[in-house]
């Protein structure tokens, strides 16, 4: 049986200490008390189990019993750059992200967005990816970078190996994968990407949709147009679609 899991910035002393938010939720939430197991993760990707020794008020001692060395997901990495959708679906949409092994996102303000994430409203979303983290077993922490103008994203877009866009215009999913698959010899194979070692970027717009001037600027940084559903999609459900189906590639 797992033993319950919480986020410690560091893991190096072989006695460690569980504070705020993580002891309270070991003490109350969970119960534990002096003898319980539990198991650390610092967000890098290493973990370690441990003994509770001690239970105070804010504070949770534990000693460490057992290490593991990172263990990160290999190749490229995917970084994703949305506009925000309103109310408690930018929150549903982080969470799932983030069970899903997304490396990084991007808030993204675009000439249609309608929401710009305060930095309060940010934080609040890196303690739900912990939280994440802390349910699937993912040992490494999503990064949610400060939002981002669509133009310093397209800029920053020259850095990575692919650029994709989802988009009503573009091509269905599986003709584009299968075109690169072919490229790669593997013809026929839905959902198969030719990777290669270099991240990628992915980007979803507003519910408005993008502008003329976006689309140009986005297709001269080689982005590829596609699209994800013969059905319209809300700005979470794209995010969360693309990020599954690059994964499961």
């Amino acid at each position: 049986m797992s033993h319950p899991r919480f986020f410690l910035s560091s893991l190096d002393a072989d006695s460690l200490t569980l504070e705020g938010t993580e002891a309270r939720h070991a003490a109350r939430s969970r119960r534990l008390a002096v003898g319980d197991t539990l198991t650390l993760f610092d967000g890098s990707g290493r973990e370690a189990d441990g003994v509770i020794t001690a239970v105070a008020a804010e504070r949770v001692e534990v000693r460490v019993t057992q290490r593991r060395a990172a263990t990160l997901a290999g190749g490229p990495r995917l970084t994703l750059a949305a506009a925000i959708p309103k109310g408690p679906r930018a929150e549903w949409m982080i969470e799932k992200l983030a069970e899903l092994g997304l490396h990084e996102f991007w808030p993204l303000q675009t000439r249609r967005s309608v929401v710009d994430p305060r930095p309060t409203k940010i934080e609040k979303w890196r303690r739900i990816v912990r939280e994440s983290a802390k349910q699937s077993g993912r040992n490494d922490l999503m990064t949610i970078a400060e939002s981002i103008p669509f133009e310093q994203a397209a800029h920053r877009a020259a850095g990575f190996g692919c650029v994709w866009i989802a988009d009503r215009g573009g091509e269905a999913w599986r003709a584009a994968s299968n075109r690169t698959s072919h490229d790669a010899g593997q013809r026929g194979k839905v959902g198969a990407v030719d990777r290669g070692d270099a991240p990628h970027l992915a980007l979803i717009g507003p519910e408005g949709g993008w502008t003329e001037e976006e689309h140009a600027l986005l297709a001269a940084r080689g982005a590829r147009r596609v699209v994800l559903s013969a059905n319209t999609l809300r700005i979470e459900a794209a995010a969360v679609a693309f990020t599954a189906i690059w994964h499961a590639g």
